[in-house]
């Protein structure tokens, strides 16, 4: 068993209760004695977070699995990837549940044989961001749970327990401002497979593939260039009238689509201005109300700044289990930091001196 410290608990060590053990005929090998002509699948009542990465793990990857670990103590953290067990960071071990890509492509496989690519990325790239959810869908046939699930994009920070999100939700189903995937609730399977039913659908339908390219057409303006999966998402919840995690108006938390982005909030050095307190953290509207921040999601380069949006106790295992990962990342977040701060206060002070001069100073100044 793995070292269990403290608010990072074994994932390995949660009780089930007897009374949600299903038992499917099949055969598995007791400890000791003959083999038994058993299958016993573990229906657990926990939340449960997944993320999906092909590739290497990343240092920020490290840093999302953990953070989401800490916000979801009583949960589990399922971490679906094709590195080798070997190249699992130690840091993982015990609190993040690791499992192979590979052995949930079913109907992943199914997907990509009537996925048409109408996208300016990589077929790859396109491909596998539909396929997570169908991914995610297997993984959860075989391994049920009935708690709540959500889906976080391996760059997104989350800091609140999934429990809470779902506990206010009227939907079965959440979106992030309008079309993200970033942080995606699901109150249950069903709600999951019938978003997977409706992608498969629209890839087996000219008609139904055109209403999304129609809808790209009308949001190219709002930074969706292309049919992707955010643009079914965006179909989707538009239809079923989803809860927006993201939107700004909500009085009860919101959920970052974009660091760098303003969405109805207020815009720092590095991003939307946060503060914590009382053990949370909160947003900051444009009237200086606060809002609570579910989650951020570093895009892009923001990716090298996650460092410094995860929480101490997250630092202080990554000096334990990762120092190098964890030092290489600071150097790299802290150069990034500084070279925006002075960037940005470089544009602030050359704005400053144009408002400051009149015409005729600027005539005489040429």
């Amino acid at each position: 068993m793995q070292e269990n410290l403290g608010v990072f608990p074994d994932s390995s060590t949660a009780k089930v209760n007897e009374n949600e053990l299903l038992i499917r005929g099949s055969s598995v090998r007791a400890r000791r004695g003959p083999p038994l002509n058993l299958t016993i699948t573990l229906t657990t009542t926990m939340s449960r977070i997944y993320f999906v990465h092909s590739g290497a793990i990343p240092p920020y990857l490290v840093g999302s699995t953990l953070q989401a670990r800490l916000m979801n103590p009583d949960g589990e953290v399922v971490l679906l990837t094709d590195v080798d067990n070997e190249d699992i960071p130690e840091a993982l071990s015990g609190r993040i549940t690791t499992s192979p890509l590979d052995d949930y492509l079913k109907r992943a496989s199914d997907f990509a044989a009537i996925y048409s690519h109408r996208g300016s990325n990589s077929v790859a790239y396109e491909l596998l961001n539909f396929q997570r959810w169908f991914i995610v869908l297997e993984h959860l046939e075989r391994h049920p749970t009935a708690g709540s699930i959500m889906y976080c994009d391996s760059d997104a920070f989350l800091y609140l327990p999934v429990s809470q999100v779902a506990a206010v939700m009227t939907t079965a189903m959440s979106v992030c401002s309008e079309v993200g995937p970033q942080f995606t609730v699901f109150t249950s399977a069903r709600a999951l497979r019938d978003y997977c039913d409706f992608i498969t659908r629209t890839y087996s339908s000219p008609e139904a593939l055109e209403a999304i390219q129609e809808f790209v057409d009308s949001h190219r303006s709002a930074g969706l260039p292309h049919i992707s999966d955010m643009a079914t998402l965006g179909v989707y919840a538009e239809r079923n009238n989803l809860d927006d995690l993201g939107q700004p108006g909500r009085h009860d938390f919101v959920f970052d689509e974009n660091i760098g982005s303003e969405q109805g909030l207020q815009l720092g050095l590095l991003g939307k201005r946060i503060r914590t307190r009382s053990g949370k953290k909160w947003f900051i509207r444009p009237t200086g109300e606060e809002v609570i921040a579910g989650g951020v999601h570093l895009q892009g380069g923001n990716k090298t700044l996650w460092p410094l949006f995860v929480d101490i106790p997250v630092l202080l295992l990554l000096s334990r289990k990762e120092p190098r990962l964890l030092s290489q990342a600071l150097f790299h977040a802290l150069k990034k930091a500084f070279t925006v701060v002075f960037l940005r206060i470089g544009q602030r002070g050359r704005i400053a001196l144009r408002r400051f001069q009149t015409p005729e100073r600027l005539r005489a100044n040429t």
